[in-house]
């Protein structure tokens, strides 16, 4: 079958400086940071350009020289956009917020996207945030950057409360800024599930095919997947702990090349059935988690880490599907 994607999302690191309530991965000190000649190996075997790469983690600027390699080696094998996420910890005044933008610059970065929230800024100042949201636009990178403000859909408690703060931190630096705002909704992938109401949640399972694979592009399926993520250990995922190959093993291109939901139990469950079909899956293995679920991404991720053990090379890496969700 084989998939061609329109980009990639790089995870630089799964290290964080903060601990969001509703960020879904288990941020770890010690984790890895992605070789920049896998990276270049990956983009180098690919026959068609990409339209897009994003470099995202974790927090990918908590590793200076190793993203600063990792930018020279996507420049080296690519030409189009390239983006990057961060909270904007670097912002500790105008003047280093400069000196990094300005380098972002010069490494081919031209869109940044900073966390502006309720939940990053339980952690990172507005002030600092300020600082390097005014440095991006100084700099001139409007037109790919933006202040993505994290909102909770009505089914989480306290949703208005939390989303008046959002908003009002977003607005803040926004107007101190001139960059422009983006509201995206918090998915109920892990930790972020704690945060919505337990109370009067449907008995029924969840249906409906998978449709959002952990991506900002509209629609995309287990058919289609329109971007992969590859992480620092050299996974190439699908969606966030759902991989469909390794560096290690194949270049990109023959990853890519390969894909075949219909190979593996959990693809092919989850491509016929949707998220109900990996919950049918676990039954079968007598590992099926209890529910209610708050919707079909919460049945994805609870059923896919139940089944952790018993399909190790697809539901991987382990810092997807955390122990404890507290």
């Amino acid at each position: 079958m084989g998939i061609t994607p329109q980009g990639i999302s790089v995870l630089v690191t799964y290290d964080c400086n903060a601990a969001c309530p509703h960020c879904f991965f288990r941020c770890q000190k010690d984790s890895p940071t992605l070789p920049p000649d896998m990276l270049a190996d990956a983009l180098a075997s690919l026959r068609q350009p990409l339209r897009w790469l994003h470099f995202t983690g974790g927090e990918v600027l908590l590793v200076p020289d190793a993203f600063w390699s990792l930018l020279d080696a996507a420049r080296a094998h690519h030409r189009y956009d390239i983006g990057i996420a961060t909270n904007g910890w670097w912002g500790q005044s105008p003047r280093r917020a400069t000196a990094i933008v300005q380098r972002l610059q010069q490494a081919g970065v031209n869109g940044v996207c900073l966390s502006a929230d309720h939940f990053h800024q339980l952690t990172i100042p507005v002030e600092d945030l300020t600082n390097a949201a005014r440095a991006v636009v100084k700099a001139g990178l409007t037109r790919h950057s933006w202040l993505v403000c994290s909102l909770l859909d009505d089914d989480y408690a306290d949703a208005e409360q939390v989303n008046e703060k959002s908003r009002a931190i977003a607005a803040e630096v926004a107007t101190a800024s001139g960059l422009t705002v983006a509201e995206i909704s918090v998915r109920p992938l892990g930790r972020s599930a704690r945060l919505s109401r337990q109370d009067n949640l449907p008995p029924a399972l969840p249906s409906g095919p998978c449709q959002d694979m952990a991506c900002c592009l509209g629609d995309t399926t287990t058919t289609d997947p329109q971007m992969v993520w590859i992480d620092p250990m050299g996974n190439v995922m699908i969606c966030h702990g759902l991989t469909i190959g390794s560096l290690h093993e194949a270049s990109l291109q023959e990853i890519l090349d390969s894909y075949a939901p219909q190979q593996d139990s959990v693809l092919n469950a989850l491509d016929r059935d949707g998220p109900q079909g990996i919950y049918h899956l676990a039954q079968t293995h007598a590992v099926a988690p209890s529910g209610p679920f708050l919707d079909r991404c919460d049945l994805c991720f609870k059923s896919r880490r139940a089944l952790q053990d018993v399909y190790p090379r697809t539901l991987t890496p382990a810092v997807c599907y955390p122990a404890s969700l507290r």
